[in-house]
């Protein structure tokens, strides 16, 4: 599963917002590019480490078929967990974009020489089945107010049990209707209408 961080996520601080905090991710990211660039020089033919904060890759490789390939290489300070390892949106389009040639290297416990574990993930944007995206997305999205519609002559109607027809008349006031229409099957019935029950439309949507 893969969840997609919002401008509503709100409940995730930033690291960048304390000085301390970024210090201390920077120190951890340094320490994963340091061992990845240590440990995995002998899987490609050359590795060449980017400046910091390069965009959308640490590591630049030359893999035995002479082709490049690009590894994003993300450090944590414990274990990879169920909150994850985030990519930006940049780092995320060059996955996307480079396919195969794209790896995502995740470092665990990247500063403790006796624990620290190192993942390899090929191609992460193929293999991502779904983006998931929670109600923290409400913040970005735009509300649609739904506009209720109320029985009117021509309208389509979908009266379960009875069937599916267009409105010839109405009549009626306040909450109360009664309807003629015309069914499918060329039938005219008079039915009271049941909001709870039937469906109201402009255009026919049982048709193909």
């Amino acid at each position: 599963m893969s969840y997609a961080a919002g401008p509503g996520d709100t409940d995730r601080p930033t690291p960048d917002s304390d000085p301390e905090r970024a210090a201390a991710r920077d120190a951890t990211g340094r320490a994963a590019v340091e061992y990845f660039m240590a440990t995995q020089a002998a899987r490609w033919k050359s590795l060449t480490e980017m400046e910091h904060n390069n965009p959308g890759f640490d590591v630049r490789a030359i893999a035995n078929d002479d082709h490049e390939e690009y590894i994003e290489v993300k450090g944590q300070s414990g274990a990879w967990t169920q909150e994850g390892v985030a990519l930006t949106p940049t780092e995320l389009m060059t996955a996307q974009q480079k396919g195969n040639r794209y790896w995502l290297c995740v470092v665990e416990y990247a500063q403790d020489v006796k624990r620290r574990q190192l993942h390899l993930l090929r191609n992460p944007y193929g293999l991502t089945q779904q983006f998931r995206f929670d109600v923290g997305w409400k913040s970005a999205a735009e509300s649609i107010e739904t506009v209720t519609l109320k029985p009117e002559k021509d309208l389509y109607i979908d009266m379960p049990g009875v069937g599916r027809g267009r409105i010839l008349s109405v009549r009626g006031k306040g909450r109360f209707f009664n309807l003629h229409v015309i069914l499918e099957d060329g039938r005219q019935v008079n039915k009271p209408f049941n909001p709870a029950r039937m469906t109201l439309s402009e255009e026919p949507t049982w048709q193909g």
